[in-house]
């Protein structure tokens, strides 16, 4: 079969440090993460195999995790400028010489911050039709049972998301 890439996009609160990408990440511009996710490639989590067997007590041991929201907030911080333009226009040009079959995610987080306005019309000229914004208030950001804790969404999240993006 085919292989399929998916860039997953999220944003953070703060600037990353080179050692805080994950190792599965190819890349972060200031607090934007580019991870390819493999179809292939699904990791077991301990914390899934707690959820399955007793999620009450699990949400119930990391409530501090899940903090109260007011809904949906806009980002206030414009996060890409010109040096994140041409490395995502890098980005891209890799992918298409590779005749890669990729869509572009915005990761939809616990704290239902939407992207900014002026990052998402960039994000669009980019990517176009190849982006899926899954950032804001939406049925995966809705309940905490969707996460292990605030940015780490569950398997069946993931899997529903590339089910919509490559359309199953």
């Amino acid at each position: 079969g085919h292989r399929r890439l998916v860039i997953g996009i999220r944003h953070v609160g703060r600037r990353h440090q080179p050692g805080d990408l994950h190792r599965q990440s190819i890349g972060g511009i200031d607090g934007v993460l580019f991870q390819p996710v493999l179809l292939c490639n699904r990791p077991i989590l301990d914390q899934e195999t707690e959820i399955v067997q007793d999620p009450t007590n699990y949400y119930l041991k990391h409530k501090d995790s899940f903090y109260s929201r007011n809904g949906e907030r806009k980002d206030k911080l414009n996060r890409i400028n010109n040096r994140q333009l041409n490395m995502l226009y890098d980005v891209k040009r890799i992918l298409i010489k590779n005749k890669s079959n990729y869509r572009v995610v915005i990761s939809p987080l616990y704290d239902q911050i939407k992207f900014s306005d002026k990052d998402m019309n960039i994000l669009m000229s980019v990517f176009g039709d190849k982006l899926f914004d899954f950032s804001g208030k939406n049925k995966f950001t809705e309940s905490m049972t969707n996460y292990y804790e605030a940015s780490h969404y569950r398997p069946i999240v993931g899997d529903s998301i590339l089910s919509i993006i490559y359309k199953k």
